[in-house]
């Protein structure tokens, strides 16, 4: 009887084993298009820079793109050709932020003109008011406008309707005017003049002839119209000259101001110095790799 010969399937085993070791470790990368095309997708997984460039609000979604992009662009071979890449869509990124950048102090600059001209008109109209002053002397402060528009259209109201408090009265006419003032004072104080002569003569028995106080009630009546019409006119005036000085306001904010535009100009500067530097390096690196021709490199040393 012959004995079957003992079988070197262990030896085999270690064969088969050790034979992908050996294939690793001496593989060159992916062979075939395939193999080729699905190992793009690493940089874009493994990318040195991506976790740290991007800031928490930005959409790593939107930088994959530009790297995606910039990688069919140039195709990069190796490892630093990938780093050289991946260092142009950071730069560009940086790029995007600052433009990001550049149209908020635009904002700043423009959205806020008509708060800001509101604040500081009722800042001066808070200074105007604690100042014991004639209103009517102060009308460029717009808000102080509309009170004097209201005080008169308040005080003509009372005198139409005869319900009229003359103590009431008089503190408003001395807020506007002042002791002493126009036309419109001087009727005013002939008005109450009238109508207490009136009562004093009613009082006693007396009668005096109404035609009198109803034809210094008209001229009073008159003369705070022509007050009003002329305020408001005051106030068209102003509201076309601060329409026109938002206007100015706004487009002088298109720009930063010097200190921030300075900011800007020098961080973009600086984010084009290093693009084209990294350009620069990843063409002469990919010449390098495909054996065409170099330019000599160029060292300028500056000494003072």
């Amino acid at each position: 009887m012959q004995i079957p010969e003992k079988s070197n399937s262990s030896e085999q085993s270690e064969e088969s084993a050790a034979a992908p070791i050996s294939v690793v470790r001496g593989a060159t990368g992916p062979r075939t298009q395939r193999g080729k095309q699905k190992s793009k997708s690493n940089a874009l997984k493994h990318g040195i820079f991506s976790k740290a460039v991007l800031l928490k609000e930005e959409p790593r979604a939107e930088f994959n793109s530009l790297l995606r992009g910039l990688r069919n662009d140039f195709r990069p071979e190796g490892t630093f050709e990938g780093i050289l890449v991946e260092n142009l869509a950071t730069s560009l990124w940086r790029k995007r932020r600052l433009l990001i950048a550049e149209g908020a102090e635009i904002r700043k600059g423009t959205e806020f003109v008509d708060s800001d001209m509101l604040r500081r008109a009722k800042d001066e109209e808070a200074i105007i008011l604690q100042d014991s002053g004639p209103l009517v002397r102060k009308t460029t402060n717009a808000r102080i406008l509309d009170t004097c528009i209201e005080m008169l259209a308040l005080l003509k109201g009372w005198i139409e309707t005869e319900d009229f408090d003359e103590v009431l009265g008089e503190g408003v006419r001395t807020w506007l005017y002042g002791k002493y003032g126009p036309s419109v004072t001087t009727a005013f104080d002939r008005y109450l003049e009238i109508r207490r002569i009136t009562r004093s003569n009613a009082s006693a028995g007396h009668q005096t002839d109404p035609s009198y106080l109803k034809k210094c009630k008209g001229v009073l009546l008159n003369l705070l119209d022509e007050e009003i019409s002329q305020f408001k006119k005051i106030q068209c005036e102003q509201l076309l000259e601060e329409n026109n000085r938002i206007e100015i306001e706004w487009h002088r904010g298109n720009v930063p101001d010097a200190p921030q535009l300075d900011r800007l100009l020098r961080y973009e500067t600086t984010l084009q110095r290093d693009f084209d530097r990294t350009l620069s390096q990843l063409e002469r690196q990919q010449r390098i790799r495909k054996g065409q021709p170099v330019s000599p490199t160029l060292n300028l040393q500056v000494s003072s």
